[in-house]
C-alpha cells in the first residue's frame, strides 16, 4: 500500500504457510509511524476498513510525532524500548537514539534486550488483535522495521509461517530504505567515518537479520521452540492460534 506521509507499508498478504494456505491481502499491515499521514491517507486506511493501530514506540518517541487520529480507529500504545532503565527520569531523543542503537546492534544484544523487546506481543497485542476478530491491523514503531519486523516475525509463526520466509518478510525492510541508506553511506565515507560508525549508520537506517536470528535463537535456547515460547510466555493457546489463522489465513 502506497501512502503520502507514511513509509515503508507493507500487505502481509500473499505470504505463503507451511500448511500451503496464505495470509489474506489487505488485512495485515506493518509501517512506519503515522504522525505525518495526509488526509488521503486516512481516506485510504479507512477504505481498508481499520479497526486497530499498535504503536510500538517509546514515549519519547510518541509524544515528539504523535499519530494522526483516524476517526473509528482503535490506537493503543505498547511501550517497548520505554521500559529500559534511562539515565534521567526523562530521558532527551539523543539519550533514546543511543539507547536504541544499542537493542539494534546485534553485537551488544543480550538477553535482557530479547527479553524486552518480546514484550512487543506479551504485553497484549495479540490479545488486541484476537478481539476485532479478524479486522484489519497495522502495526508500527518510528521507521516500521526493527521492532514492526520482530511484531510481524511472531504474527507470521503464530500463522504456521516457516523461519526463511519470516526473515524475507523482515529483510525487505532494507528494499525500502535503500536509497537513502546508500546516500547515507556515501556521505559517511566522503567524511572518513570508521567502518564501524558505518555500520551503526546502517544499523539506524536498515535492518540487519542477526538482530532477528538472534532474538529467535534466545528463545529457542530457553523455551525450545518458537510453538512452545508461545503457548508458555505469549497465552497463544491452540484455541486462540486457531482463531488467527481462520481470521487471517486462506
Amino acid at each position: 500500500m502506497k501512502l503520502e506521509g507514511v513509509a515503508n507499508v507493507r500487505d502481509l498478504g500473499g505470504i505463503k504457510t507451511i500448511s500451503g494456505k496464505t495470509v489474506k491481502s489487505n488485512l495485515l499491515f506493518r509501517s512506519a509511524n503515522l504522525s505525518k499521514a495526509s488526509e488521503n491517507d486516512v481516506k485510504q486506511l479507512q477504505g481498508q476498513n481499520l479497526k486497530l493501530v499498535c504503536d510500538l514506540r517509546t514515549e519519547t518517541e510518541r509524544s515528539s510525532a504523535m499519530d494522526v487520529e483516524i476517526p473509528g480507529v482503535e490506537n493503543i500504545w505498547f511501550n517497548v524500548l520505554g521500559q529500559f532503565p534511562q539515565k534521567t527520569d526523562k530521558p532527551s531523543s539523543a539519550q533514546v537514539g543511543l539507547d536504541m542503537v544499542k537493542v539494534m546492534n546485534p553485537n551488544t544484544f543480550s538477553p535482557e534486550v530479547a527479553v524486552k523487546m518480546i514484550e512487543i506481543v506479551k504485553s497484549g497485542m495479540f490479545d488486541a488483535i484476537l478481539k476485532t476478530q479478524g479486522g484489519t491491523i497495522l502495526w508500527h514503531c518510528s521507521q516500521g522495521k526493527d521492532r514492526a519486523g520482530l511484531a510481524a516475525a511472531f504474527i507470521l509463526f503464530a500463522l504456521g509461517v516457516d523461519e526463511k520466509t519470516v526473515m524475507e518478510d523482515f529483510n525487505k525492510s532494507n528494499e525500502s530504505y535503500q536509497s537513502m541508506i546508500d546516500a547515507a553511506l556515501q556521505f559517511a565515507k566522503s567524511q572518513n567515518l570508521s567502518e564501524q560508525h558505518q555500520g551503526v549508520i546502517k544499523a539506524i537506517l536498515g535492518v540487519n537479520p542477526d538482530y532477528l536470528h538472534k532474538a529467535l535463537d534466545f528463545i529457542k535456547a530457553n523455551f525450545g521452540s518458537m510453538q512452545k515460547y508461545m503457548e508458555l510466555k505469549l497465552g497463544l493457546t491452540e484455541d486462540k492460534i486457531q482463531k488467527l489463522k481462520e481470521y487471517y489465513l486462506q
